[in-house]
C-alpha cells in the first residue's frame, strides 16, 4: 500500500481544518497508508482518525540552532534568488529579505523533521501539504526520486494583499518541484496561473463537507 506523509497546520488538534479534511481523510486511508504531521505542538487532539492514521507532531522550536539554520540559510542559493526575484518586482527591502531568511530557516528545521519521517518509509511516497506554504518548500528538500509532492491552495497561501512590500516568500522556488497543486476554485487556480510560474500540474477540487440529514 502506498503511503502519504499528510502536513496539516493543527489537525486533528484545533478545529480549523477539521470539517474538511476528515471527510477526504477517510477516502484517502481506504487506499493509502497515512501520516499526519500536525504543527500544531501544543493544543489537545479534537478530532478522531481513520484506524491505522499515524499522527505525529512537529514542533518548530525542538533541537531549534538559531546559528546552525541561520548559516544553512545563507549559504543557500535558493536566498540569493529571491533576492534577485525581489530586486526585479521592486519589492526589495529591509522587510521583505528578512521574510525570505526566516522562511528558508524554518524551511530547513521542518525538513530535517520530515526527513526523519520520509527515512522511516522504504517505499515512494506522496508527500502532501495541506497549505502551499512552508511545508511545500520543506518537502522539496527531501523529495526522492518516485516521490510526489502534492499540495493544496486556499487563500492566505496564495493571494497577495495590497501592503506595500507585503509578499509570499519563495513562492515560485517552492514548487518547483511540486508535482500537483490543487486549489478550491477556479478563480485560485486562475490568480495562481497570473502572478507564479511553475510546472507543476494545476486542478481545481471543491472543498466540501457532508450534507446534514
Amino acid at each position: 500500500m502506498r503511503q502519504i506523509i499528510m502536513v496539516t497546520s493543527s489537525f486533528p488538534f484545533g478545529v480549523g481544518e477539521a470539517s474538511f479534511i476528515i471527510p477526504e481523510l477517510k477516502i484517502l486511508a481506504k487506499k493509502f497508508k497515512i501520516t499526519i504531521v500536525s504543527k500544531n505542538s501544543t493544543d489537545t487532539q479534537t478530532s478522531e482518525v481513520p484506524e491505522g492514521v499515524n499522527i505525529l507532531r512537529y514542533d518548530s522550536s525542538e533541537n531549534y540552532s538559531v546559528l546552525k539554520l541561520l548559516f544553512k540559510t545563507l549559504t543557500s542559493p535558493y536566498l540569493y534568488k529571491e533576492i534577485r526575484t525581489l530586486i526585479s518586482k521592486k519589492k526589495i527591502s529591509a522587510y521583505t529579505i528578512k521574510r525570505a531568511v526566516r522562511f528558508c530557516m524554518r524551511s530547513f528545521h521542518l525538513a530535517d523533521y520530515l526527513k526523519k519521517v520520509r527515512d522511516g518509509i522504504n517505499d515512494d511516497v506522496i508527500l502532501y501539504s495541506y497549505w502551499n506554504d512552508v511545508s511545500v518548500f520543506a518537502f522539496s528538500h527531501i523529495k526522492r526520486e518516485g516521490d510526489k509532492i502534492l499540495s493544496r491552495a486556499h487563500r492566505t497561501d496564495l493571494y497577495l494583499r495590497k501592503e506595500k512590500n507585503y509578499y509570499l516568500p519563495l513562492k515560485e522556488i517552492s514548487n518547483i518541484k511540486t508535482d500537483m497543486i490543487v486549489f478550491i476554485s477556479k478563480e485560485g487556480k486562475e490568480y495562481f496561473e497570473n502572478h507564479y510560474k511553475t510546472d507543476a500540474k494545476k486542478e481545481v477540487y471543491y472543498l466540501g463537507v457532508k450534507e446534514q440529514q
